[in-house]
C-alpha cells in the first residue's frame, strides 16, 4: 500500500466500510482481538456528543483509499476536577511509520481539547490513547508526541471447551430492560473509585442499552434486598460470533464481599457455553481497587495480553 499524496479529511458516513476493514486489519495484525463488523462501526458514530465529520478523521492516498482513522469522544463529567479526551483509531498496517499516525493524533489532540473547552470552559483537558503493548508502534509514536504510560490493562479470556465450572450458587437473574436505570446508577457508584472512570450519562447509557451488540440474555444481575435497586451486575455483549464479551462487571460498594460479582459472572460463563459460544472475554484494570482480577482468574479467566493507556497532560 503506497501514500502518494495522502491527505486528512473529515470522515463521512460512506467511510464506514472502509473504516470498518481497516480497523479489522489492524485488530488481525496486532492480535488485539478487537474485531467489529459495518453495523456496529455505524452505531458508534451514533453516540451522542460525538458529530462524525467534526470529530473523526481519515487519511487518504490519491486513489481514495483509506489509510488511516482517527476520532475523538469527550467524557460527560470530570474526573479529579479533569476532563478526558479518549483518542481511537488506527492506522494500516501497510501504512505504518510514514507520518500519518502522528499527523493524525496531532489534529486528535487538538481538536480534542477544542471539544473539551466548549463543553467545559476553564477545565484542564487530559488526553487518553490506548498504546496497546508497551513496546508496541502506537506506543511508540504516543511517546514521540509526549504521552506517557498511565495504567495497564490485562485482557483475560476462557477458552469454552475447557472451562471447569467453579461451582457456586446462581443467585442472580437475566438482565431485563426494566433494570436499565438501576444499573446505572449501581454501575455509576461501582466505578467511582477506578482509575480514568467519569459517570455516564442518561443518554450515553441508552445509546449503549440501544446497541445490537448488548446481549441481555447473556448478562445478569442481582437485586437489592430491600427490591429498590441493583446491588451486583455483568453486563455481556457480542462483537464477533461466538465470543462473549464482558463488558462491564459492578457491584456496589457496600455490598462487596458478597462474592456477588463471582457468582453473577460464572453464570454468565455457564450460559454463554450453553448457548455454544467458543469464548468469553473481558479487560480489567490491572490494578483495579476492588481485585478484579482475583475475581475474574476464581472463575477461570487467564491472561492473554496487556495493554497500556498513554496520557497527555
Amino acid at each position: 500500500m503506497s501514500r502518494p499524496n495522502a491527505h486528512l479529511r473529515p470522515a463521512v458516513r460512506e467511510d464506514v466500510e472502509a473504516v470498518t476493514e481497516l480497523l479489522n486489519a489492524a485488530a488481525h495484525h496486532d492480535d488485539t482481538d478487537e474485531f467489529i463488523d459495518v453495523e456496529d462501526q455505524a452505531e458508534e458514530w451514533r453516540t451522542p456528543g460525538f458529530t462524525l465529520e467534526e470529530d473523526a478523521r481519515v487519511a487518504v492516498d490519491q486513489d481514495g483509499a483509506l489509510l488511516a482513522y482517527l476520532s475523538i469522544r469527550v467524557a460527560d463529567s470530570l474526573v479529579d476536577g479533569e476532563i478526558t479526551v479518549n483518542v481511537f483509531g488506527d492506522v494500516h498496517p501497510e501504512a505504518r511509520r510514514r507520518g500519518l499516525g502522528t499527523e493524525l493524533t496531532t489534529w486528535a489532540v487538538s481538536r480534542g481539547r477544542e471539544l473539551a473547552g466548549e463543553r467545559f470552559p476553564g477545565v484542564p483537558a487530559v488526553v487518553h490513547a490506548w498504546g496497546r503493548a508497551e513496546d508496541s508502534d502506537a506506543a511508540q509514536l504516543l511517546r514521540d508526541l509526549g504521552f506517557r504510560p498511565a495504567r495497564y490493562f490485562t485482557d483475560m479470556q476462557i477458552e469454552l471447551d475447557q472451562w471447569e465450572d467453579p461451582g457456586g450458587p446462581s443467585t442472580g437473574r437475566v438482565m431485563l430492560h426494566e433494570d436499565r436505570d438501576a444499573v446505572l446508577e449501581t454501575r455509576n457508584e461501582a466505578f467511582a473509585d477506578h482509575w480514568g472512570s467519569s459517570p455516564t450519562s442518561p443518554q450515553r447509557w441508552a445509546h449503549i442499552w440501544g446497541q445490537r451488540t448488548l446481549r441481555l440474555d447473556l448478562s445478569r444481575v442481582m437485586p437489592s434486598r430491600d427490591g429498590t435497586g441493583v446491588d451486583a451486575f455483568v453486563l455481556s455483549e457480542i462483537w464477533v460470533p461466538g465470543e462473549v464479551y464482558v463488558a462491564l462487571v459492578g457491584t456496589r460498594r457496600a455490598e462487596r464481599g458478597r462474592h456477588l460479582a463471582t457468582n453473577l459472572l460464572t453464570d454468565v460463563v455457564r450460559a454463554a457455553r450453553a448457548e455454544g459460544a467458543a469464548k468469553v472475554d473481558l479487560g480489567v484494570d490491572a490494578a483495579s481497587p476492588t481485585g478484579a482480577n482475583g475475581v475474574y482468574e476464581r472463575v477461570g479467566f487467564r491472561p492473554v495480553r496487556t495493554g497500556v493507556m498513554m496520557v497527555l497532560r
